[in-house]
């Protein structure tokens, strides 16, 4: 992408789904410099913060514009009262008060400091606008925004379903992912024809006929990109979920999603066509009704295909309004 802008990009790799988005904006901008933080505030030490607020500091005078990408970097970088040259914008899709749930006077003192981030910094962008709507309640205005693809490529043309419909789930919190719902559904009603590869390192230890379990397989490595590529359908069947970053990571290789309005990326996966239920019981439902049914998952698929150059489209539009700023 080529913004007219010399770019920096301060982020979070403190769990699987951050690192994800973090490496996919990486790819996207290709900055000349990189920070990226494998702790959040309470665990990352003294020594780990300075160095944090060492690099905010150093680009306080550059012209470079500054991408704070999750909550660690965004707050540091809004909070620290350092002048600067050029933009400086922070991408969030959730913290400890939404969804998470704190409340009482520490959900009050981090509701604050937020607001003040975001106040200090030139823009603050989510993809998920129920995010978006909890702090606009409180006065902050955080704009909408999509995340890159994930991998360089992605397929030109569907590839039909031959033989067993072959569906797949990837979740390291698998509970709150509605796995355990997935597993139970697919032990007592398994769709005939079908399978089910269920990735997670904290996978329980059973056995469940079609169920194949792999828990060796590690967040962006070939392992896991050959498991897009060859499945049909991916279900996210969330009873909280943030954005859902392994939808994007699916949709990217031409695959059928479904997922529950619970996703942070919930609008996305509508607009490729896939499937959002209201809660994790009806996604489960609908993955046992698709999984029997190659043709209809086969124009699921090809929706996702129609939709990516749009999507590409939307995101590249996108980096160029974060990085320089909207056009007058």
């Amino acid at each position: 992408m080529k913004s007219g802008r010399r770019v920096v990009v301060f982020g979070s790799v403190a769990d699987h789904g951050t690192r994800s988005i973090s490496e996919a904006f990486v790819r996207a901008l290709e900055p000349v410099k990189v920070l990226h933080l494998d702790f959040g505030l309470k665990r990352m030490g003294l020594v780990r913060l300075i160095k944090a607020i060492g690099f905010v500091f150093s680009n306080r005078k550059k012209e470079v514009s500054m991408i704070c990408l999750h909550r660690a970097p965004l707050l540091i970088a809004g909070l620290l009262p350092f002048p600067r040259k050029a933009r400086w914008v922070g991408i969030i899709d959730s913290n400890e008060t939404f969804p998470f749930g704190l409340r009482g006077f520490f959900g009050f003192c981090y509701d604050w400091l937020y607001r003040l981030a975001f106040h200090r910094l030139d823009a603050v962008y989510t993809p998920w606008k129920a995010f978006a709507d909890y702090y606009g309640c409180q006065g902050s205005r955080l704009l909408p925004c999509d995340y890159p693809l994930p991998f360089p490529g992605h397929p030109s043309k569907s590839l039909p379903v031959s033989g067993s419909i072959r569906v797949l789930f990837v979740g390291a919190d698998y509970k709150r992912k509605g796995g355990d719902l997935l597993l139970d559904a697919w032990r007592d009603n398994p769709p005939q024809g079908a399978s089910l590869t269920f990735v997670s390192p904290q996978a329980p230890d059973m056995e469940i006929d079609g169920v194949t379990f792999r828990r060796d397989i590690r967040s962006g490595s070939p392992q896991q990109m050959e498991l897009f590529e060859t499945h049909d359908l991916l279900v996210l069947p969330s009873r909280l979920e943030p954005y859902g970053f392994v939808l994007l990571e699916a949709i990217n290789n031409g695959m059928g999603v479904i997922t529950t309005q619970m996703a942070g990326a919930a609008d996305l996966v509508r607009s490729f066509g896939g499937f959002v239920t209201a809660t994790p019981e009806e996604a489960v439902a609908e993955c046992l009704r698709l999984a029997s049914s190659p043709k209809e998952i086969e124009a699921l698929k090809q929706q996702c295909l129609d939709y990516l150059p749009t999507y590409l489209q939307r995101v590249d539009c996108f980096l160029q309004e974060m990085i320089n700023g909207p056009a007058n």
